[in-house]
């Protein structure tokens, strides 16, 4: 039974030293042509309505396409997450900021709610496409 305990322990160890290992040779790693196509392969799917042009992928991205990368989080833990900022970008900006506050103690609660629901059935739609849908106007979310 000791010996059991101890190969079990040896074994959970070696999992941990491997996985820690993969981590110390992403973080040294230099950016190759490898690395960038799963970094924007990342990028692809965390935003699938926005393309990934020239300009390349900021630092956030990256972070969290390494953390998808690396195991570290799952794009199950990420989306709840993504699906929230649409539907608390009230102006549908792709960013959050004092205008989506005024937005929503200003417009009526019906407004809102199909602006936020356009939002995140936008964003999931996009997912299962992986295609750039185009922001209607306001006028036509509001009609």
């Amino acid at each position: 039974a000791c010996w059991g305990s101890f190969f079990s322990t040896l074994d959970t160890l070696r999992k941990e030293r491997t996985v820690i290992l993969e981590r110390i040779e992403q973080l040294t790693r230099r950016l190759d042509k490898g690395l960038l196509d799963k970094v924007l392969g990342h990028v692809r799917v965390l935003r699938p309505d926005a393309p990934v042009d020239a300009l390349g992928v900021t630092n956030v991205e990256f972070a969290l396409a390494m953390l998808l990368e690396l195991e570290i989080v799952s794009m199950d833990q990420v989306q709840p997450f993504l699906l929230q900022f649409c539907k608390l970008d009230e102006n549908n900006s792709g960013r959050l900021c004092s205008d989506d506050l005024h937005l929503t103690h200003t417009m009526s609660t019906d407004d809102a709610r199909k602006l936020r629901s356009f939002g995140s059935s936008r964003y999931a739609t996009s997912l299962k496409k992986s295609q750039t849908l185009p922001a209607p106007p306001r006028a036509e979310l509001l009609a």
